[in-house]
């Protein structure tokens, strides 16, 4: 929750307690009523009500952040011990209504980003952007969605979620005009607003920061995926929308990271979404049966032995997706796949031989190039659309994970 949420709720349990009611922050610093004010809490927060320099008695609430002091004066007449049970009272109000205002405020952002401005309620709208930064300048929206976990023993996806929640709170806090939405039981959206100290790229490393920190503290594998930049808030939905196309493709195509960046896509972005029979044409006019059939075989090979494509694999494919990606140099090619430039330029050759194709040149190793990324994208359609290329497996090309 902040600041806005609690002084929202404050209002509610002051006309319970009175005037001389105030919540301060772990300082002493007053967050409500609003006035420039410190109360002389303790430095080390301590159970039980305590008595201040100035005559207040105060009790610490643990929140789901750090905590909050509940404060109140001591009524004439009345016994500190007294004012401490009202201020205890207090309290349970505070802890029975914090979980209703955060699920309304999380049901609200959701609304936002799947339905737009005109899917909530424009009272609402005000309500909970007013003391959003984020509001009046350019935003994108990060969707971090939790798979498996690669070592432990598995565990609940939701309350891995929560874990990970946790983490966007921190590394994208409210404070700085972040806003994190539980989406559905192994998805959150993150709304982070673009400028001078969050650059796109700045947002990109910092998700890509974050799923390291949930891989080495939580033992849980997450992808993300960046939305395009929109103007102001109320458009977030339209980032929402390219952020999860940007998931999809970028786990469609297989790409390193685990972090999608729309507006990083390049090419794949126009491939995503092409019928079945369009990628089988391009892949029989481009590589020809005789490669495919190789490759099939290959695939069916590597399947027969009890290994994943892409772990053993076909070394010919994987030196020639190599090469391509590392802009047909052959020095660096050699380097990276660990072998001497004469095995490199037989495979190529070989290549070449089986495909009709000069992946040396620039046009031919282009086509070369989409043609691998659709037989990646081939491999996550569902089997009844992407399992064989003219009687040939299309499966996930090897290359660099």
């Amino acid at each position: 929750m902040d600041d806005f949420e609690v002084k929202t709720l404050a209002e509610k349990i002051s006309g319970i307690m009175g005037p001389d009611f105030g919540i301060a922050d772990m300082s002493g610093k007053l967050i409500f009523p609003e006035k420039e004010e410190n109360i002389p809490v303790p430095e080390e927060p301590s159970e039980g009500v305590v008595r201040t320099k100035d005559g207040r008695v105060c009790l610490f609430v643990k929140t789901e952040n750090d905590g909050l002091w509940f404060c109140d004066t001591v009524k004439q007449g009345e016994s500190a011990s007294s004012a401490g049970k009202t201020l205890e009272l207090a309290a349970v109000i505070y802890n029975e209504n914090v979980l209703t205002v955060s699920a309304r405020r999380n049901d609200f952002f959701r609304t936002l980003l799947t339905g737009g401005r005109d899917a909530v309620n424009q009272n609402d709208f005000s309500l909970y952007t007013k003391r959003i930064s984020a509001a009046g300048g350019d935003v994108e929206v990060l969707i971090v969605t939790v798979s498996g976990r690669r070592k432990g023993d598995g565990g609940e996806r939701e309350n891995r979620l929560s874990d990970v929640c946790s983490l966007l709170e921190y590394v994208f806090p409210e404070s700085e005009g972040c806003v994190t939405v539980k989406m559905r039981a192994d998805a959150a959206a993150v709304i982070v607003p673009v400028g001078d100290r969050n650059s796109p790229e700045d947002i990109a490393a910092t998700a890509a920061g974050v799923r390291e920190t949930a891989f080495s503290e939580y033992l849980t594998d997450i992808s993300v995926g960046i939305g395009a930049r929109v103007r102001q808030l109320r458009n977030a939905d339209t980032s929402y929308r390219t952020a999860e196309r940007a998931l999809a493709v970028g786990e469609s195509f297989g790409f390193d990271g685990g972090v999608y960046s729309y507006d990083k896509l390049g090419v794949a972005r126009l491939l995503y979404g092409l019928k079945r029979e369009v990628c089988e044409a391009y892949l029989r006019e481009v590589f020809g049966t005789a490669f495919l059939e190789y490759h099939g075989k290959k695939m069916r090979a590597d399947e027969k032995n009890g290994e994943k494509s892409g772990e053993a694999g076909d070394e010919l494919i994987k030196t020639v997706k190599t090469y391509l990606e590392l802009n047909q140099n052959v020095s660096e090619t050699s380097k990276v796949l660990f072998v001497h430039r004469n095995t490199l330029n037989y495979r190529i050759d070989k290549f070449n031989k089986l495909t009709g194709l000069n992946c040396t040149s620039f046009e031919d190793g282009l086509k070369v190039s989409i043609g691998f990324m659709l037989l990646d994208y081939m491999d996550s359609l569902p089997p009844e659309r992407g399992e064989d290329v003219q009687g040939t497996a299309a499966r996930k090309t090897p290359g660099r994970r």
